[in-house]
Formats: C-alpha cells, structure tokens, sequence
C-alpha cells in the first residue's frame, strides 16, 4: 500500500485543487443572479451531491487513518463527529425524497468548517498552545504535504466542508429564486 500512497494522495490533491475551483466558480454564477445549467444541475441533484461529497470525505479519512496508519489529532475527530452523520442524514434524505434536510446539512457543515479553519490556521501558521497536547497526536504533523505544502490532510477537511456548504447555500438560494 505504501508504494501506492504518493500517487494516492497526489489523486487527492488533485481533487481539492479541482474541488476549490469549483467553489470559486460556483459563487461567482451564483452572484450574477442568472439562471446557469451547473447551477440547476447541484440544485436539483444536492442530495446525492452531498451524500457523494460526504462519504468521499469518511472514506479519505478512515484510509488515512485505518489504512495507511495516520493517527488523528483531536481536532481531526471533531471535525470527523461533523462530517460522518451527513452521509447516513443524506442517504436518509434520498431515500424519502426529503429536501428539508439542508437546513441540518448546513448546521453541521459550518460547525465542522469553523474547527477546520481553526485546525487550518494552527497547522500551517504553526501556532504553539493548540490542543493536540504533546503526548497526543500533534495538530501540525505533516502527514500529507502535496502541491508544495498547500495541499494537506487539513486543508482537505476543510475543501470538504466548503464545498459541501457552498453546494448546499446554493441550492437554496438558487431554488427560492427560480422556482
């Protein structure tokens, strides 16, 4: 497995890089206020977009963790305690056909993304007194630093979270304004 990491993680990188665009593209249509088709497609498919974004975001985590042996931090659990329910409250959404759930999606999504800011700001501007103690798991371990650092097991929780809060924003506000 470990001759295979590099090119796992450079897939990964690749991923958030792809993933950042798209939040950068996905705010700037839905400023303008038009109707776009990428647009309708997140608003009328947020469901399984969400469940999909958020079962890639367990599964990167748990082979991190179970697979290749990277410990999480204690700020990497509790941004875990956020991202893990949304797939089962997403698969749950799907299944009944309940669009009502965004609103529990957001919650938890800007809850995780404020610990993966916080968890982002002490990992790459290496600030002491974070509360990975020392005879835990450290919060600035580099475990994974691809694209010359930027691109870093923080920075891909908080790609996730990102995306999956814009995507959930936008349908919103996308459907209430043209329905």
């Amino acid at each position: 497995m470990q001759s295979f990491l590099p090119i796992i993680n450079k897939v990964v990188a690749l991923s958030v890089a792809m993933s950042q665009v798209f939040v950068l593209l996905t705010i700037a249509l839905l400023l303008t206020k038009k109707k776009f088709k990428l647009l309708d497609f997140v608003s009328k498919y947020i469901l399984q977009i969400i469940f999909l974004i958020s079962l890639a975001g367990v599964v990167i985590s748990l082979f991190y963790s179970d697979v290749v042996g990277y410990a999480p931090c204690i700020l990497c659990w509790i941004q875990r305690i956020f991202m893990y329910p949304l797939v089962p409250l997403f698969a749950m959404a799907i299944w009944k056909k309940q669009r009502n759930i965004i609103d529990y999606g957001i919650l938890l999504t800007v809850l995780g993304l404020l610990v993966s800011i916080y968890h982002n700001i002490i990992y790459y501007f290496n600030i002491s007194g974070a509360p990975c103690g020392a005879s835990g798991i450290s919060c600035v371990q580099h475990f994974v630093a691809e694209f010359g650092g930027f691109v870093s097991i923080p920075m891909m929780s908080m790609t996730g979270f990102l995306l999956i809060l814009v995507c959930l924003v936008s349908a919103r506000v996308y459907q209430k304004r043209h329905q």
